[in-house]
């Protein structure tokens, strides 16, 4: 699974209250957002460059059909939102499952991080790879290091099953360089 970034982050919780109410998602994005500004866009432009204006009666007709042709937009917006949604909720039940796999087999792989169940109660994080190309790196570098392996883990404790798993345990990251698997270069705990 890719890390989520910010704006796929806010998508995946706005989404998921909006797409409870869809038919007023579909008018509102369809016929109001869609459907009104091209009908006036059109009235306007046949206003500015055509000697005949329109009657009321026919930009009501005119506005009147662009609604229910934004209908048909709204649902299609719908639509693709749903299935980026479903990759999303894909990914975030691999997620969930990742508690399970740890309470078994005392240890899961997800993307560049390892979980490895010590005892009951800690669970240390450690990195695969080693993202810095630097032998010794500053403590600059180690210290983004482990901010982003704190992001990712806070992002997976955002699962229900995963974060519920997760809740009363102490969670001690530990980055490691590629040299050495043996010595942490840094570590923190939550």
């Amino acid at each position: 699974m890719e890390e989520l970034n910010p704006k796929q982050s806010d998508f995946y919780h706005k989404w998921s209250a909006q797409r409870k109410k869809k038919w007023k998602y579909i008018v509102v994005h369809g016929s109001v957002l869609w459907g009104i500004p091209m009908a006036l866009i059109i009235i306007v432009c046949e206003k500015i460059f055509s000697s005949e204006s329109r009657t009321v009666q026919s930009a009501i007709v005119m506005i009147s059909f662009f609604m229910a042709g934004g209908l048909f937009v709204g649902n299609r917006q719908f639509k693709k939102n749903e299935q980026i949604y479903d990759g999303l909720v894909a990914d975030d039940n691999e997620m969930g499952k990742g508690a399970l796999i740890l309470e078994k087999e005392k240890a899961w792989s997800h993307e560049n991080l390892i979980f490895t169940l010590t005892d009951d109660q800690t669970v240390i994080v450690n990195n695969k790879l080693f993202w810095l190309t630097d032998s010794h790196p500053t403590s600059i570098q180690t210290d983004d290091c482990i901010r982003t392996m704190l992001d990712d883990v806070t992002r997976l404790r955002g699962n229900k099953e995963l974060g519920s798993y997760l809740e009363n345990k102490k969670i001690k990251l530990q980055l490691f360089g590629n040299e050495d698997k043996a010595n942490p270069i840094a570590e923190r705990y939550l």
